[in-house]
């Protein structure tokens, strides 16, 4: 009977273990994903974008001076005939992708969109659609599956994961002399609280750590 008993409390401990060691590696993550997805190293096609953004909207308005109309194509600014922007194989002026700008005017002047990082209209984080005035901006960084799939964010999920395993051995060590008797569920909430604010402590210095430098 007390082998039986003494077996069921090792099962509890280690499930509970395992508990603690999940929700600090869940906990970790999305806190990463959410503070360093904007980081250069992850978005900088983004950032790249956005700067040659600006300097069609400069040769636009260049000519638009110059002229006093619009350009009816960008393969018809001056400057992309000077080959001072990269262009595909049909003359047209690629992103940081290497995708075409869609460019159109309207009723109020123009428009200048990037189709982001799969060159086609919609898509979310990454693949999301762009506006040379700023449309899109908001939701064009990295979602969570993006965040994860992204080669130079394996530092950070190893240091998540390694959060995780201490806080499962920790919870482990603490909970080792703990006994069934009164107060034991206080005992089991503390430990685990304990357990959890170290962890998620040890994983903030580990992320930062390995937050990619793009080096």
């Amino acid at each position: 009977m007390r082998n039986s008993h003494s077996r069921a409390r090792t099962v509890r401990r280690v499930l509970l273990s395992l508990l603690a060691g999940t929700c600090v590696f869940g906990t970790a993550y999305v806190a990463a994903w959410r503070n360093v997805r904007d980081v250069t190293a992850l978005t900088w096609r983004r950032s790249q974008t956005r700067a040659i953004f600006k300097e069609l909207q400069d040769a636009v308005e260049q000519q638009r001076s110059a002229t006093g109309v619009l350009p009816a194509a960008l393969d018809n600014l001056a400057e992309v005939k000077e080959r001072r922007f990269d262009t595909d194989n049909n003359g047209r002026v690629v992103d940081a992708w290497g995708h075409a700008f869609v460019y159109s005017q309207t009723d109020d002047g123009y428009e200048i969109w990037s189709y982001g990082r799969d060159g086609r209209a919609g898509g979310v984080g990454l693949d999301a659609d762009v506006c040379a005035d700023g449309r899109g901006y908001d939701n064009s960084l990295p979602t969570l599956r993006q965040f994860a799939l992204e080669r130079n964010t394996r530092g950070i999920l190893g240091a998540c994961l390694a959060s995780g395993l201490l806080a499962a051995v920790t919870y482990l060590l603490l909970s080792r002399k703990q006994r069934d008797e009164q107060g034991a569920v206080g005992n089991v909430l503390a430990n685990m609280l304990g357990t959890l604010l170290f962890s998620v402590l040890v994983a903030a210095v580990l992320v930062v750590l390995h937050i990619p430098s793009g080096h």
